[in-house]
């Protein structure tokens, strides 16, 4: 795995701005010194007889550790944590929890209305084990069968599983890994190893997991459903790859 999110969307506070300075004090004093603000571009497109194309700005501030390899991302309705150095699961969990009771300490959460988590998983094959060897062969598809040199395959898999909604998506490239679109331009400093498959075969695994249920706020209540999240995705993963890989390779 070389990319993991956490998403906890929540009651809209416009007046965010004003609580970032105590928040950046308690990130950093969490691991997270490097502190910038930025907009990100949100384009939404409705069809129609004359298709409606809306761009908006959206202001945001991003706290991210010294090497800029983990940290959070805050807009006024989310609060985001991503990492590109993820071990345990526990470890993980515990860094979203600490940050979101921060900015609970300073906003004061009325509710919750959404809680997403998000693996990628780099599959890179090996004389040894060939994608055939390593993923699902639904997955692979006609990646081998089409005539030529194959560039690319996309499949994706939507699925209500309890009470949220799984999202599993694979791009088997002939280039390298290839990041999903919407996390393009990364803004982590990503393993060596991925930026050493490219020019060769690769496979990214996207596995995106949520609940969209408004609750009062309340933060064991994230974690519990966080807990539930993780087992999702761990099974979607053990659908998608082969018992030879889990076992040989992965040990899962």
């Amino acid at each position: 795995m070389f990319y993991a999110l956490a998403q906890i969307k929540f009651n809209w506070i416009e007046q965010m701005a004003n609580y970032v300075g105590p928040l950046q004090d308690a990130l950093r004093r969490q691991g997270y010194p490097d502190y910038r603000e930025d907009h990100q571009l949100h384009v939404q497109v409705t069809p129609g007889p004359q298709w409606d194309v809306q761009r908006q700005e959206v202001k945001r501030w991003v706290f991210t550790d010294q090497a800029q390899q983990e940290g959070f991302i805050l807009l006024k309705d989310t609060l985001i944590f991503q990492t590109a150095r993820y071990s345990r699961f526990t470890a993980f969990k515990q860094a979203v929890l600490k940050g979101l009771e921060a900015l609970h300490h300073e906003v004061e959460l009325a509710f919750v209305d959404r809680i997403g988590l998000r693996y990628l998983d780099a599959i890179l094959p090996s004389p040894a084990y060939p994608l055939e060897a390593l993923l699902n062969p639904g997955l692979i598809g006609l990646y081998r069968e089409v005539a030529g040199a194959p560039q690319h395959t996309v499949t994706e898999t939507v699925s209500h599983v309890v009470g949220g909604t799984l999202v599993i998506r694979t791009l088997l490239s002939a280039q390298g890994v290839a990041l999903p679109p919407d996390l393009q331009p990364m803004s982590l400093q990503l393993d060596a190893r991925i930026a050493a498959s490219q020019g060769g075969e690769a496979a990214v695994l996207d596995s995106d997991y949520f609940v969209t249920q408004r609750q009062s706020f309340d933060a064991q209540a994230v974690e519990r459903q966080l807990d539930a999240s993780h087992d999702v995705i761990i099974e979607a993963f053990r659908m998608a790859t082969t018992d030879q890989a889990r076992r040989e390779l992965w040990q899962l």
